[in-house]
């Protein structure tokens, strides 16, 4: 299927297209109308001719101020500016079209929204210590710094709402960034450890078939549960990314609880403190990434330890914080008994819930991984 691009944007409140574009036509033929008409009504200028012609100049450009934002404001401004002479420089078409302009991706990054903003705020108070012009009785100058300072003001709101703008979508793309590592981490944990476990204790079935059956039984059953559990953690992950509520749930979220059984299977002496692992008081997060962490690390010893090597895995839970350490006793077959995303992942499953991680070689030739994770 052809993938659809969106247009690119060149005005700062551009309708993507459809419904949408035909209101925000709609509503532009509406202002440039109502701006048209405004000043003369309102006796912001004379009612003669030539005010009448200067108003409607400036603001029938705004029709399509969302295409052609820059050469509207241009023309709006120099009408203003012509207006002037005549009585009729109000420059309300011509701050609409500036804030237009101001608000969208094209308006260079200067003049400074601070400094724009002082200066306006500066013609406001001297305008208003002046007294405002009104109807033909305004002077040129009076009408001159009025337009400074709907100009300014306008500049002021478009580039605040730019800004704004700009901080939301990058708000977006770091919250879609932070999704994609996530389901990346949730991915690499379950296949990597299931496929892991798989692997090891096929070689042990094969290895002891013939001579120990009921051994190569018991890595079959191995083989079969954590081909289960694996399969049923992968279908909850991709019915969270289909939206699909009762595929979401057909899995329990991995805790706490879990983690005696997991290092059974892996064949690890699972060394629990008393009272430690108090599910209900720490959060599904906090669990989730604990769970995570030594699920990991014990995929890592039966990658790359000897087969001879003992795992100790204590899991500590304290007032505020959970503490993980994974500790196997070595030696590593062609290497360190971790690396590429696996450390990674787990680096960042303890950055993020505020904690502490280590791991590297230990003086007993084996490999240590120590987390805190706080809640």
């Amino acid at each position: 299927m052809t993938r659809r691009w969106p247009r690119r944007r060149t005005g700062g409140d551009e309708p993507g297209g459809g419904v949408g574009a035909m209101r925000h036509a709609v509503w532009d033929v509406a202002m440039a109308c109502g701006l048209a008409v405004l000043p003369p009504l309102a006796g912001l200028q004379p009612l003669d001719a030539e005010a009448w012609v200067v108003s409607v100049a400036a603001a029938s450009p705004l029709v399509v101020r969302r295409r052609w934002p820059v050469a509207v404001f241009a023309v709006s401004a120099a009408m203003s500016v012509l207006g002037i002479a005549v009585g009729a420089g109000a420059f309300l078409a011509a701050a609409l079209a500036l804030y237009t302009v101001a608000s969208g991706p094209i308006a260079p990054r200067w003049p400074s929204t601070g400094v724009v903003g002082g200066f306006t705020a500066a013609g406001a108070v001297g305008l208003a210590m002046a007294g405002a012009p009104a109807g033909a009785v305004g002077t040129v100058l009076p009408r001159a710094l009025l337009g400074l300072v709907l100009l300014g003001g306008a500049w002021t709101v478009g580039r605040a709402v730019a800004e704004r703008r700009r901080n939301a979508e990058r708000e977006i793309e770091r919250a879609r960034t932070d999704e994609r590592l996530r389901i990346a981490r949730e991915m690499h944990d379950v296949v990597t450890h299931g496929m892991g476990l798989i692997a090891v204790q096929a070689g042990v079935a094969n290895h002891v078939v013939a001579e120990h059956p009921e051994e190569a039984r018991r890595a079959l059953e191995v083989i079969e549960e954590v081909s289960r559990r694996s399969l049923g953690e992968m279908r909850a992950m991709l019915g969270v990314l289909r939206g699909d509520a009762e595929e979401a749930v057909l899995e329990p979220t991995p805790g706490l609880g879990g983690l005696p059984a997991l290092a059974a299977a892996a064949g690890a002496r699972f060394d629990l403190h008393p009272g430690d692992l108090h599910e209900d008081e720490v959060p599904g997060g906090v669990q989730l990434a604990a769970f995570r962490i030594v699920q990991e690390a014990l995929t890592n010893v039966g990658r790359h330890a000897e087969a001879s090597a003992r795992c100790r895995v204590i899991v500590r839970n304290r007032p505020g914080r959970v503490e993980v350490e994974v500790h196997d006793t070595g030696p590593a077959r062609g290497g360190t008994s971790g690396g590429g995303y696996g450390l990674i992942g787990m680096r960042e499953r303890a950055l993020a819930h505020e904690g502490e991680f280590k791991a590297g070689s230990t003086p007993d030739g084996g490999f240590e991984v120590r987390a805190l994770l706080r809640y």
